[in-house]
């Protein structure tokens, strides 16, 4: 595309030599006014290509304002806790205290920066190293995924990134039949009540 004029956004070279992308703002269409790439690239067919790909974004309507999706997830999930005035105080404790524990990993993250990858690395790391049980890490994850998932529908963020099969699933703990000697046990316990 060097030396042609770009029909959507434009490139420009920045005095450090890096390049910049510009594209029209979708919330004040038909006027002059344009947002920035979050990145800026050392090659300009590299801008190129990032502004192809929000153009794509848009026209898909996968667009997301950046500004919006720059909310941090301590902040959004702590607002979150607060949308759900209808908890019973225990939930409340318990989802306040499983939000802790995902401020502790997620907190200063933008909610548009968190990936796949960073929450499959968070939960595969929290299954091995955190000392919680897998079902008390199932939680947490359920919780993450119930927070990000009311951040897309708020559109915040163009996908839940939270999405790894049979994460939310609690472990049942097998029961075995009492033997022989238990259940005598048992039994004389409760023959005199």
């Amino acid at each position: 595309m060097s030396g042609k004029r770009r029909r959507w956004g434009r490139v420009r070279r920045l005095p450090s030599g890096m390049y910049q992308g510009r594209y029209p703002d979708p919330r004040f269409p038909g006027t002059d006014r344009t947002l920035t790439l979050d990145s800026t690239y050392g090659r300009k067919s590299d801008c190129e290509r990032a502004l192809d790909e929000m153009e794509v974004r848009l026209r898909s309507g996968e667009w997301i304002d950046p500004r919006l999706s720059a909310t941090n997830f301590e902040d959004y999930a702590l607002r979150w806790l607060e949308d759900h005035p209808r908890l019973r105080p225990n939930t409340r404790r318990t989802y306040a205290s499983e939000i802790r524990h995902l401020i502790n990993a997620f907190g200063p993250m933008r909610l548009g920066d968190i990936t796949p990858i960073q929450v499959r690395a968070w939960h595969s790391h929290h299954l091995r190293n955190s000392g919680l049980s897998a079902a008390t890490v199932a939680k947490h994850y359920k919780r993450l995924r119930q927070v990000m998932q009311t951040a897309f529908e708020d559109e915040l963020i163009s996908r839940n990134p939270v999405k790894i099969r049979g994460a939310a699933n609690e472990p049942i703990s097998e029961l075995r039949p009492p033997t022989p000697s238990e259940w005598r046990r048992l039994r004389q316990q409760f023959r005199h009540v």
